[in-house]
C-alpha cells in the first residue's frame, strides 16, 4: 500500500519531467508524421463511464528516430484536429 506522501512524491517528480518534455523546442520540418490513439473506459466529470482516447501524434525526424510530438484526449474527433493544429 502507497503512503499519499510516497504518490506526493512521486507525481511531483514526474510533473516536472512532462513540464520540460512540453516545452522542449521541436524541429521545424519532420518528414513523417501520424496519429495513433488509445481508447479508454472512464468515469466523466458526473460520474458516468464514457469513452475517451489518448491521440498520439508521433513522428520520424530527419535523423529517422521516431518522436512524440504531443499527447491530447478528446472527446470528438473535430476538436482535437483544432487543438493539434494551435
Amino acid at each position: 500500500m502507497c503512503l499519499p506522501k510516497t504518490i506526493s512524491s512521486i507525481t511531483d517528480r514526474v510533473l516536472l519531467e512532462i513540464k520540460a518534455w512540453r516545452s522542449r523546442s521541436l524541429d521545424y520540418i519532420y518528414p513523417i508524421a501520424w496519429m495513433d490513439a488509445i481508447h479508454y473506459r472512464v468515469m466523466d466529470e458526473r460520474g458516468c463511464a464514457v469513452t475517451r482516447a489518448i491521440y498520439n501524434v508521433l513522428a520520424i525526424d530527419k535523423d529517422s528516430c521516431k518522436d512524440l510530438l504531443g499527447m491530447y484526449i478528446s472527446k470528438n474527433e473535430g476538436k482535437l484536429l483544432v487543438e493539434c493544429a494551435d
